[in-house]
């Protein structure tokens, strides 16, 4: 084409070079689909059994993807630990009294028990327990005590208690499970027998002791204790 064509308008022609470099070009552009194809399809994500055709692009053939490893261990169960036990002090927030120095003590424990169990009684201010002592396990579900007579233990007069109920659950993440309560030994005379009018003057071991052959009145007692939980049980009869 000459160059007066040229000035003229008109179109210059393709030469043989440019028409190879586009061929190359649309033959590039099409290899690099066809790896993103086969990529998905290498990578698609497959449920379990589920047998796959892999796309044709450029090799044909099926294959059965391997399911996902489960999460559980064949030698270790990952079932949660089982819930330790709730344990109630059956005694008044407040320091319970006694016309006894040797009171039996009462606590709940809301299902069997199998772990190690301490029964400590200390005297406030002081630093050596007056007992402790192992408790007998397995522990039944519902109302258990421990009768200070039998370990020759006993209640200085006007001095204020605390006495502890601690279970430990087997096993090496498990906590101590504790309940607490107060006692005082304050001789009298003349007190009364009905055990509501006991449990009015405070006297709560008396109370509680004269209430067992009665499961309503020990349930209201149980109330008026501030452990609604142990007196709906009782009223069950668990």
């Amino acid at each position: 084409m000459s160059s007066t064509d040229v000035a003229r308008g008109a179109r210059p022609g393709i030469g043989k070079w440019q028409l190879g470099s586009a061929c190359a070009i649309v033959l590039l552009i099409a290899a690099g689909a066809a790896a993103v194809l086969w990529q998905k399809a290498e990578t698609r994500v497959v449920t379990q059994n589920e047998s796959v055709s892999v796309a044709n692009v450029g090799r044909s053939k099926s294959r059965v993807v391997a399911a996902t490893r489960s999460l559980k261990s064949p030698t270790r169960s990952l079932a949660a630990p089982a819930e330790p036990p709730q344990v109630w002090p059956v005694v008044t927030e407040l320091s319970g009294l006694s016309s006894s120095p040797t009171p039996t003590i009462y606590w709940y424990v809301d299902k069997p028990f199998e772990g190690g169990a301490q029964f400590t009684l200390m005297a406030m201010g002081q630093t050596a327990p007056t007992l402790s002592v192992g408790l007998p396990t397995p522990m039944p579900a519902g109302l258990n005590k421990l009768e200070l007579a039998e370990h020759g233990a006993k209640l200085e007069s006007s001095t204020e208690y605390q006495w502890t109920v601690s279970l430990q659950p087997s096993g090496k993440d498990a906590h101590a499970v504790d309940a607490a309560g107060g006692a005082i030994y304050v001789p009298a005379s003349g007190l009364p027998i009905d055990p509501r009018a006991l449990a009015q003057a405070n006297y709560w071991y008396d109370a509680f002791q004269g209430s067992l052959n009665d499961k309503a009145l020990e349930a209201e007692l149980l109330e008026r204790a501030g452990l609604p939980e142990v007196a709906a049980s009782v009223r069950r009869g668990s």
